[in-house]
């Protein structure tokens, strides 16, 4: 399995900071075929 998540993601450690992070739920999940391919398993746009 591998995901890629939007840079943005996450929550900043603390509250005053300069931090992009702003829990944004883009991603895109990847999983293994039997055949050492890649599919989509699921994707999550930035609402």
């Amino acid at each position: 399995m591998q995901e890629i998540v939007f840079g943005c993601s996450g929550k900043p450690l603390r509250e005053n900071t300069r931090s992009c992070r702003c829990e944004c739920p883009a991603m895109i999940r990847l999983l293994r075929t039997s055949d050492n391919g890649w599919y989509i398993m699921e994707h999550r746009v930035k609402a």
